[in-house]
């Protein structure tokens, strides 16, 4: 679960507004990239993940809105190879990391668009997968509504990808959807 802080004043305004909401991650999958891989290098798939942190969105023209935060995030690798033995060999890995997201996110009628940057720290140390600390990416759109007491609710799927820069070697990337709820 992801709580934030998001906009939820009249398109028509040109104020700059936040307001408390609640987010959450209920679907998704994620799993290792690597741009030279070797075929004896093993990739790894997600058992399980979870997400949540504080956010702020931020409204500063009648479209444009900027997103930042501080999350946690967990995932759960399990080796994704054809060969039994190979899951003998590498057992599951934990992969901790706090995110701070800097995104720019377009709101129209009914509709957002959100893109921007992730700087990662690793918690954990995984023996097997790649350091995902660095500098990674997050881009996503959806469906919004906002009532007229204030309340907005938006919904629709996130692609992330950590450790782009600096690469280690293997990426996580992934595919989530995002559901929330904020108010004004």
């Amino acid at each position: 679960m992801q709580i934030l802080l998001a906009s939820g004043q009249d398109q028509s305004k040109k104020e700059t507004s936040f307001g408390p909401g609640l987010s959450f991650y209920p679907l998704g999958n994620y799993s290792t990239f690597q741009l030279a891989r070797d075929e004896s290098d093993p990739t790894w798939s997600s058992k399980s993940f979870y997400s949540f942190g504080i956010a702020a969105i931020f409204k500063t023209r009648k479209m444009i809105e900027f997103e930042t935060g501080i999350y946690y995030s967990y995932h759960l690798m399990s080796i994704d190879h054809p060969e039994y033995y190979y899951h003998n060999y590498y057992p599951d890995q934990k992969i901790e990391l706090i995110e701070f997201p800097l995104n720019i996110r377009l709101d129209f009628p009914y509709f957002f668009v959100s893109t921007g940057l992730l700087a990662d720290i690793e918690l954990s140390n995984s023996n097997f997968i790649d350091n995902q600390g660095g500098i990674g990416f997050n881009t996503g759109f959806g469906l919004s509504y906002k009532f007229k007491s204030g309340i907005l609710i938006y919904a629709g799927p996130v692609f992330f990808m950590h450790n782009f820069f600096p690469s280690h070697g293997q990426q996580l990337t992934g595919m989530t959807l995002k559901i929330g709820i904020a108010f004004n």
